[in-house]
């Protein structure tokens, strides 16, 4: 399902139009016309995040053809680092995230899980 066909139904789903859409998402009303007129090839990273963040959808649901729809099940802020998070690994060359992954898990063997949950450093 292309973009402008999940905003018809998220939209439908709401009971808005692309006017309330604008008004409530803080999307300018161009932008979101622009979608159905000349295609959403050139989107901004911004607004896609503003759009799944106002349907309550993942990023994934927004952008991808073929993702089915998951609603976000995190807290707004942790929400939006993780987006962030996605976004900058996905643009890194896989060799590149594969150094990321051996720099995480070193780091998690460095830390201890303290007895009330918490990540506590090894070295401090």
């Amino acid at each position: 399902m292309k973009l402008v066909e999940k905003l018809d139904l998220l939209m439908k789903e709401k009971g808005i139009n692309k006017k309330d859409l604008s008004r409530q998402s803080g999307i300018p009303y161009t932008t979101i016309v622009n979608f159905y007129e000349k295609g959403t090839d050139n989107a901004k990273l911004s607004t896609l995040l503003k759009l799944s963040r106002y349907f309550k959808v993942t990023l994934d649901y927004i952008v991808e053809d073929n993702e089915e729809r998951r609603e976000r099940r995190h807290s707004p802020i942790g929400t939006r680092k993780s987006d962030h998070l996605i976004t900058l690994w996905r643009q890194l060359p896989s060799d590149e995230q594969q150094k990321m992954l051996n720099i995480i898990e070193a780091k998690l063997v460095e830390c201890a899980t303290s007895e009330d949950g918490s990540i506590k450093s090894a070295q401090g």
